[in-house]
Order: structure tokens, then C-alpha cells, then sequence
């Protein structure tokens, strides 16, 4: 590739970063201006902050009873209840310290605890990028390079993060953060912060069998510790009665396809999702749920290949381990929404220092970084994305086992060359 194309593909990148940067804000304002504040903007903080304020007014047990939330949640919605069924509507599905920020977050309102919230997610975002993207490994190139500095804020699931209000943006901080300290050998402090990923457990417990089959006993007692210590906590705060409020919601949100709209798993990114779109309407709960379990756990055996080898976090292939291991997670979570595909962007950004031009993890990068956010903000099909994005982690999990297997060289699965415009504007369907 010439000087002068690589300068032009560049600047390619980076204009497509900032249209997609542009275009999703503008469609989220539609949505706003149509559906109004908390119905769909900022509806996941929404419902932490009413399970904070029925923690607050009825006690901690109430927070595992739907219709105590969905009566709190109501009172977020200019146009109440009457917009949907209050029997399904709302409910808390994570422990129960998650709901300490929110308290805090409350005390400005509903609108200025959202907007100080989306401030505290962007700072760590931001933090993430930065730090991720510098370090061992990195290279002149790597400070210059859109895919590294520009492409992770033009992310589907970190804007639809973003306009939800989730909190899988601190979830990818605890992360990061964990990733950095197994590069240190701190392996406590590392199994501590992968304990942040346990406000969605399906995402957290991953890292269990990794760290058992590896014998890495401190990451795993740190991680064992935040686990025992927000049940613990959870249990004091809730008592009997609560634990069995949780389960019974736990097992409301645990069928296939009968479930409370607010889980709508026609947009997960993961095996549960794939089900959904692709069995028949005939296939019963059973039979959804039996195919589920089966592929979901026939996914984790990925991990095996993935994880052969020498543990060693500061080899470069760490870092794509890890990403592979997240991407295991993604497919295999039972709750697996597009906004979770966060966690990629930690251990991507650090497989991508250093990297060269033939690496088909950097072409894929771009895609993934890029193409669901055009689809969905061009034509508001959140279902067409989840299925770019799931298309996209496959390619990635096969190059990554293509290339431990051939001993951590880049194997070139697909043509390693820059995105073209037109595949950067691919189109998306619309939820």
C-alpha cells in the first residue's frame, strides 16, 4: 500500500468514525421527540433509579417485586402507565448493592442524575480508549491510528450504552482495569475487578473455569470474594423473603421466547438470539430453551483451544485470549443484549497495538466498530445489528483460533485491506 493510500484511507476512516459519531445522536433526538424522556432514551437508568427510590420508600426487600417497581417506574413516564402493561413491565434483576450509585444519582433528579451518570460513563469510556490503546506494544502508528483512538467511540453497543443509560461501560472498566493488573502480576487485585462484571453474572462467572483450569488461585479467591461479598450483602439487605422475590423474577425472565417485552430477545447478540429468529414458531418453550442450554455449553468448550498453551499477560496473544474469551461469553450468555458488546473494547484495543496492516483483527475491528452503528443509525433495525455484530465476533473468534493455533501468528482468514467506504455505509434493518 502506497504512502499516499494509506494517508487517504485514514482520513477515509476517520470521516466514517465521525458520520457515525453524528448520525446515532441524531436518530436517538427522533426517538426522544417521539416517545419521550425514559420510554426508550434513558429507559435502563430509569430503572435503577425507581429501584433505588423503592429501596428508599418501602424497604430493601420491595426491590425484587415487580409491581413496586413498575408502579416506581411509572412515575418516570410522562405518559404512566397507561402506555403499557404494568404487570410486565419493570423489574430489578441485578443484587442488590448494584442500586448504592443510584441513591446518589437521585439526589439530582431525574434528568440530572441521568445526565451525571452519562458523564460519569463517557469519563470511563474515555479512560478505557486511552489507557488500552497506549502502553507495551504501542507504536507511532497506534497514536495516529483512527481504529485505536476514533472507531471505539462510534461503537454500537457504547452509544446504545450511552442511550439507555446501562451500566456495561462500568462493567468494561472493571475489566480493563483487571487486564491491567493481570499485566502486573497482581492477580488479586485483577480477580477483584473482574468482579465488577457480576452486576450481569452470565458475563462475570466466564472467568471461573479459565482461572480454575489455570491454576491462578489468587485472581480466582479475588473474584470468589466480590462474588461471596455481594451475596452476603444482598441477603442482609433483602433477607428471605427478597431472595425469593429474586428467583421468582429470575425465572419470569428465563423462559425462550414468553417473557416480559422488556427483555425482548429478538436483539440479543447471542446463541438465545440466534434461536429465537431462527426456530420456528412452532418449537415450544421446551424445545427452545433444551437447544439453548445445549449449544450455550457446547460454546463454552471454545474456551479449551483458547486457552492452551503458557499463561503469560504480557505475551501479545493475552490480550486476544481474553477478547476471545468475552466473545465466548457474549454467545454463550442466556441475557446477552447488543449494548454487552462493550466488553470487547478493553482486550480488542490491546491486541490491536503494534498490529500490521495484514492482521485480520484490525480489518474486523473496523467493521465492528463501524458497520452495525450505520446500520442502525440510518435505518433504526437494532435486530440487523445484533446480527452484524454476532456475524462480526464469529470472524473474530475464528481468526483468533486460527492464529493460536498456528502458534500466535496472524492468519489471513479474510482480505486484510482498509474498509471501503461502501462497506463502512453498509445499510442495517431496523427493530
Amino acid at each position: 500500500m502506497s504512502m499516499s493510500t494509506a494517508v487517504s484511507s485514514t482520513n477515509l476512516l476517520r470521516i466514517a468514525c465521525i458520520a457515525a459519531i453524528v448520525l446515532f445522536p441524531l436518530r436517538a433526538l427522533t426517538c426522544w421527540v417521539g416517545d419521550g424522556m425514559f420510554y426508550s432514551l434513558g429507559v435502563d437508568y430509569a430503572l435503577y433509579g425507581a429501584s433505588a427510590e423503592v429501596a428508599a420508600r418501602s424497604g430493601w426487600p420491595s426491590i425484587y417485586n415487580p409491581d413496586a417497581i413498575t408502579r416506581s417506574f411509572a412515575e418516570w413516564l410522562s405518559g404512566g402507565l397507561d402506555r403499557s402493561d404494568p404487570a410486565t413491565l419493570a423489574a430489578h434483576v441485578y443484587h442488590a448493592p448494584f442500586l448504592f450509585p443510584f441513591f446518589a444519582t437521585n439526589l439530582l433528579g431525574h434528568l440530572g442524575g441521568f445526565a451525571a451518570w452519562t458523564i460519569l460513563n463517557l469519563l470511563l469510556y474515555a479512560a478505557i480508549v486511552r489507557e488500552a490503546g497506549s502502553g507495551e506494544g504501542e507504536t507511532d502508528t497506534d497514536r495516529r491510528d483512527p481504529i485505536v483512538w476514533l472507531a471505539p467511540f462510534a461503537f454500537l453497543p457504547f452509544l446504545f450504552g450511552l442511550y439507555l443509560g446501562q451500566v456495561v461501560i462500568v462493567m468494561a472498566f472493571g475489566l480493563h482495569r483487571a487486564l491491567r493488573a493481570f499485566t502486573e502480576g497482581r492477580d488479586w487485585a485483577a480477580g477483584c475487578w473482574l468482579g465488577v462484571l457480576l452486576a450481569k453474572p452470565q458475563l462475570g462467572l466466564i472467568f471461573v473455569p479459565v482461572l480454575l483450569a489455570r491454576r491462578r488461585w489468587r485472581a480466582l479467591g479475588g473474584l470468589m470474594f466480590v462474588g461471596a461479598a455481594l451475596a452476603v450483602a444482598t441477603l442482609i439487605l433483602v433477607g428471605l423473603d427478597g431472595i425469593r422475590g429474586y428467583l421468582a423474577t429470575a425465572r419470569a425472565f428465563s423462559g425462550f421466547r414468553q417473557v416480559p417485552r422488556l427483555v425482548y430477545p429478538w436483539d440479543m447478540i447471542s446463541i438465545r438470539g440466534i434461536l429465537v429468529q431462527l426456530l420456528p414458531a412452532s418449537a415450544s418453550e421446551a424445545q427452545g430453551l433444551r437447544a439453548v442450554h445445549v449449544l450455550s455449553a457446547a460454546m463454552l468448550l471454545v474456551l479449551v483451544p483458547i486457552w492452551r498453551g503458557s499463561w503469560n499477560p504480557r505475551e501479545p496473544r493475552f490480550a486476544r485470549q481474553m477478547l476471545a474469551t468475552m466473545i465466548v461469553a457474549l454467545l454463550a450468555g442466556f441475557h446477552t443484549h447488543v449494548h454487552a458488546a462493550v466488553l470487547l473494547v478493553p482486550p480488542l484495543l490491546i491486541a490491536l497495538r503494534g498490529g500490521q496492516g495484514s492482521d485480520p483483527l484490525r480489518t474486523l475491528a473496523a467493521l465492528l466498530f463501524l458497520v452495525p452503528t450505520f446500520s442502525v443509525a440510518l435505518n433504526s433495525n437494532l435486530v440487523q445489528g445484533a446480527w452484524l455484530i454476532i456475524i462480526l465476533m464469529a470472524g473474530m473468534l475464528g481468526s483468533i483460533l486460527a492464529e493460536l493455533a498456528r502458534g500466535g501468528r496472524p492468519v489471513a482468514i479474510i482480505a486484510c485491506v482498509e474498509p471501503s467506504a461502501a462497506a463502512i455505509s453498509t445499510g442495517g434493518l431496523a427493530r
